[in-house]
């Protein structure tokens, strides 16, 4: 039985179509995940499905006693509420208790429960929000990006949570494959504005989309061979003389106008490789290091040599000092004992949870050039392993096209 359908859907913004005349139903029970690069419109489409967006046509039908909820990449709490008032509100008296298990599972520690969210962190927020999805159990779960701020035993713990025991049906985007493949029983893909449907989980869908790839190169190779024998019988000068030779012509045109469509521009990480000045050998030395916050104690005596080329993975539970670790790294705080010694070329930058590098009121140009009104004076150039590109072009790897970079 479905709990939503979305027939023949578009929504664009400006002069950007997202999506056009794309369907999807969600039945009862089912566990449907969204995939589609950066921009291609999947949290635009959440949010239409949730009836938080209207779209430019097409229509959504809802059960008409489906509950439906949404969690949002920053999602809207009540700040003078708790997070245990917001987890419980849905409840019937006497089970509270669920509340309080669900946001202990979520990562919220006891001593958070009773205060009030407007105080909470991003990540926190967001557990919060999670929490209370969980426990009022609807009929759709609509969920972008669920397991960002979570750990690795919470994800763990959500994957079989939601694959085993959540009653209602899930609608998700998720960047992590181990997620998808865990989660979901049919996967989605929005690309080039047409959403394309695989039955089966994440190893299903890359099985079955190598075989439509294999497919469409066969398809595109015949389709070039033919266009070369109907661009040659043109060359000599064909004319519409009769209903054939019409015929032919128009089916020329078809082939000229039906090749794929072109892709995207994609960004190759390992050019940043090349473009790194030359670094000493050692980058960062931490030596004897604690830190604290307060009076409570959260890395003690750590001893640790970051080298050139290096990757470090930091993992720990929600609250173990994760953040606190990088801060201090990244020279935002002061260590309570030991020292971290930086090498004489180390240059470094910090993307953080809040994203507090940017400035809001600057444009998405300026932020990158690092400076305002750089998009009036130009950015300069960008190198980019063997490249050199202009911000603009650096820009659209990412997928800021045209206006979106005076954003």
């Amino acid at each position: 039985m479905p709990v939503i359908s979305a027939r023949n859907v578009s929504k664009s913004y400006g002069s950007k179509t997202l999506f056009e005349d794309i369907s999807l139903t969600v039945r009862r029970g089912e566990k449907v995940g969204l995939l589609g690069r950066n921009g291609a419109g999947k949290s635009s489409f959440l949010r239409v499905i949730a009836g938080l967006e209207a779209a430019d046509h097409g229509v959504i039908e809802p059960r008409r006693d489906a509950s439906i909820r949404y969690l949002s990449q920053e999602p809207v709490l009540d700040d003078e509420k708790t997070a245990r008032e917001i987890v419980s509100e849905s409840l019937p008296d006497g089970r509270e208790y669920e509340a309080d298990a669900m946001l202990d599972r979520v990562g919220i520690r006891y001593e958070d429960w009773d205060r009030k969210v407007g105080g909470f962190s991003g990540g926190e927020r967001r557990r919060v929000a999670l929490a209370e999805i969980l426990v009022r159990q609807p009929d759709l779960a609509i969920l972008d990006e669920p397991t960002n701020h979570l750990d690795i035993e919470t994800i763990t713990w959500l994957e079989e949570h939601l694959a085993n025991s959540f009653p209602g049906a899930v609608l998700l985007v998720s960047h992590d494959r181990y997620v998808l493949d865990a989660i979901a029983d049919r996967i989605v893909e929005l690309a080039g504005g047409e959403l394309t449907e695989y039955e089966g989980n994440y190893g299903d869908y890359l099985e079955e989309k190598s075989i439509r790839d294999e497919h469409g190169v066969r398809v595109e190779q015949n389709r070039q061979n033919l266009l070369r024998r109907e661009r040659a019988w043109l060359a000599r000068g064909a004319k519409a003389r009769s209903t054939k030779q019409k015929a032919r012509i128009q089916r020329a045109e078809k082939l000229i106008a039906g090749g794929p469509k072109r892709s995207e521009g994609e960004l190759d990480f390992s050019e940043l490789k090349n473009a790194a000045p030359r670094l000493g050998k050692t980058i960062l030395d931490f030596r004897d290091v604690s830190l604290s916050i307060g009076e409570r104690t959260l890395v003690k005596d750590l001893t640790l040599t970051l080298r050139a080329g290096e990757r470090i993975g930091i993992i720990g539970p929600n609250g173990a000092g994760k953040t606190t670790l990088l801060k201090a790294a990244a020279d935002l705080s002061k260590p309570s004992g030991g020292e971290i010694v930086r090498g004489i070329n180390t240059s470094l930058v910090m993307f953080d949870q809040m994203r507090s590098q940017l400035e809001d009121d600057w444009s998405i140009y300026d932020n990158v050039a690092e400076r305002e009104g750089a998009e009036r004076t130009g950015g300069g150039m960008v190198i980019l392993g063997e490249r050199e590109l202009s911000l603009r072009q650096y820009l659209e790897l990412f997928l800021f096209e045209g206006s979106a970079q005076r954003k």
